[in-house]
């Protein structure tokens, strides 16, 4: 469990977590969860915290905003990021922001590799996801059978040296 300013704090998933954020599911994740899934966002969430070695929730002032994890795959060493949030999720504290990069390290240890696809109306988070490393492979037209566009993209994963890891204790 950790805390921030703001009364923000990232703590692993619990299930009344899920039950309170699905209902106030940005549209934006409600149109890429059905797509990607054909679920309602109760059961993408569900899926999603089901197939994550880790997943995690964000409060901000006692209120899920967020979670995410990342699914494992058919694929071996192929991990599925994710992140369903509400539209409070764009007054987390920058300090929060800045963290990301170490909780995509948490949720990627048990993979090589992570894929997905985010819809290319999503600018926000085709802009955060380029700001971590991701790289955009192909355009997908009618993804999940609508009409919208999706990008996938991909990172590799490298798992830290003993090195890094000593310098960031």
């Amino acid at each position: 469990m950790t805390t921030h300013p703001k009364d923000a704090l990232v703590r692993s998933v619990r299930t009344s977590d899920v039950h309170q954020l699905a209902p106030r599911l940005r549209m934006i994740d409600r149109e890429e969860a059905s797509a990607a899934t054909g679920k309602s966002p109760l059961e993408a969430l569900l899926i999603g915290v089901a197939r994550s070695p880790a997943s995690y929730s964000v409060l901000l002032n006692g209120k899920v905003i967020c979670i995410f994890g990342a699914s494992m795959s058919h694929i071996p060493g192929l991990g599925i990021p994710w992140l369903l949030a509400s539209d409070d999720f764009y007054e987390l504290p920058l300090r929060l922001m800045k963290e990301t990069p170490l909780w995509l390290s948490r949720i990627s240890q048990p993979y090589s590799k992570l894929q997905n696809y985010v819809s290319a109306e999503n600018h926000k988070a085709i802009r955060w996801l380029q700001w971590l490393g991701f790289e955009f492979q192909r355009k997908v037209e009618n993804f999940g059978g609508g009409p919208t566009t999706y990008w996938e993209f991909c990172m590799e994963v490298r798992q830290p040296s003993a090195k890094t890891l000593i310098r960031s204790i």
